[in-house]
């Protein structure tokens, strides 16, 4: 069971990811390279992995 310090500061991470997805996606709508564009969908994998694992952290 994580302490509830831990607990908040894992649930302010966990919408510090969220917030860098959607950032990162509505970028994404106004890139036109290519490979601009691989690199951000590479970031947006990287952190649903990292908010998946938060996730099963938090339950």
């Amino acid at each position: 069971m994580l302490s509830e310090k831990v607990r908040i500061a894992k649930q302010k991470e966990l919408l510090n990811y969220v917030d860098d997805i959607r950032n990162t996606a509505a970028d994404m709508e106004m890139t036109i390279c290519p490979l601009v564009k691989e690199m951000q969908l590479e970031s947006i994998e990287f952190r649903v992995k990292k908010v998946k694992a938060l996730i099963n952290e938090l339950c």
